[in-house]
């Protein structure tokens, strides 16, 4: 399945085994009116969805819990107004080519799509309701993970990044915000989510790889993103792989160089930021960690802008350290312990799990 393109008119589209609204319906005034605002109140749409709780928000809209009138299954709903936007692309319609494309063959570490919708000038994205994300569970956690439960994020981490990627895709917006657990049986899983920014990197009937460009608008969290990306270079897939070894190392450290860092305006500290990820100030930002954290991102930095990236090599890189220190993947992470563990969660031992 290809990307629909900017001027392409996009239909509803459904999952074949999952719960979806037999119709749809105007939203209620009231329901667009707390999704503008960001308000909290249930409301139940005509599609068949009851609201529970917000969950976040972006450019795009918000994002809320919910469950299925029909079939009591909870779910995370993206509602994206259309109204008033003045871009001509939809995004919900965009990332949802990008789910259908990353479903194919069971991509495993992304969440399921259930529906795709459109409810007066409202699109509605149904989808699988993850767990806690990384960066609330670090907060949670004392403001640091583990060198353990880093370690074996990273390796869940890369081999999704590797299935991503087999399938033309890039992601451009990895930071711990956009990445979750799972939920009941599937809460050792971590899932890379919200794919707005997300673009194919292959051409979907040659399978060549897009030309580099330059001359982009930075994309991507700056905190995370690639010099690259902040260079306004065109991405590939080692720019994936920085950002992610970006977000490991704020998980383990819960501070960057940059972290806190004082300019006179945006566009200053944009420019000092890039500057500090400079290849020859990699060993200050991995600083406090394993040299194999070094490893990976001098590597990444020798990678040209289409070369695949060795995966197995950088998981290796990971496993290795986990069997020095004589670690097992066993899948229980910092917030599966309570207050009496050093990196333990401190929240209420009910919601430990």
């Amino acid at each position: 399945m290809s990307i629909p393109q900017n001027e392409q008119n996009h239909h509803e589209a459904r999952a074949s085994n999952d719960p979806s609204p037999e119709r749809a319906q105007p939203l209620s005034s009231p329901l667009k009116m707390a999704m503008r605002r960001g308000r909290g109140e249930s409301y139940r749409s005509a599609s068949g969805y009851q609201t529970l709780s917000p969950l976040g928000g972006g450019s795009f809209g918000q994002v809320y819990s919910a469950v299925h009138l029909h079939s009591g299954s909870l779910v995370a709903i993206k509602f994206e107004d259309t109204s008033q936007q003045k871009r001509k692309n939809e995004l919900l319609p965009y990332e949802h080519a990008i789910y259908q494309v990353l479903s194919h063959g069971g991509c495993s570490g992304i969440p399921q799509v259930y529906w795709l919708g459109k409810e007066d000038t409202t699109n509605m994205l149904v989808m699988e309701l993850l767990g806690p994300t990384l960066e609330s569970l670090r907060y949670f956690c004392r403001g640091t993970l583990s060198l353990k439960s880093v370690l074996m994020l990273a390796d869940q981490l890369i081999s999704t990044l590797e299935s991503i990627h087999s399938r033309g895709i890039l992601c451009r917006d990895i930071k711990p915000e956009n990445l979750a657990m799972g939920r009941g049986p599937k809460s050792h899983l971590v899932y890379f989510f919200d794919f707005g920014l997300g673009r194919l990197y292959k051409d979907v009937i040659t399978g060549e790889h897009i030309p580099y460009r330059e001359g982009y608008e930075p994309i991507g969290a700056p905190r995370y993103c690639s010099q690259a990306a902040f260079l306004g270079y065109e991405q590939g897939r080692k720019d994936d792989l920085e950002s992610l070894a970006f977000v490991l190392i704020w998980l383990h450290k819960g501070h960057m160089p940059w972290t806190s860092l004082l300019a006179p305006n945006i566009p200053a500290k944009l420019k000092i930021m890039g500057e500090m990820k400079d290849t020859d100030k990699l060993a200050e930002i991995c600083k406090g960690c394993p040299d194999e954290f070094l490893t990976y991102l001098r590597y990444c930095r020798e990678l040209e802008f289409a070369d695949a990236p060795d995966y197995e090599m950088l998981r290796g890189l990971f496993r290795g350290v986990m069997q020095r220190e004589g670690w097992v993947c066993d899948g229980v992470y910092d917030w599966c312990t309570g207050s009496d563990s050093e990196k333990g969660t401190l929240m209420p031992e009910r919601f430990v799990w």
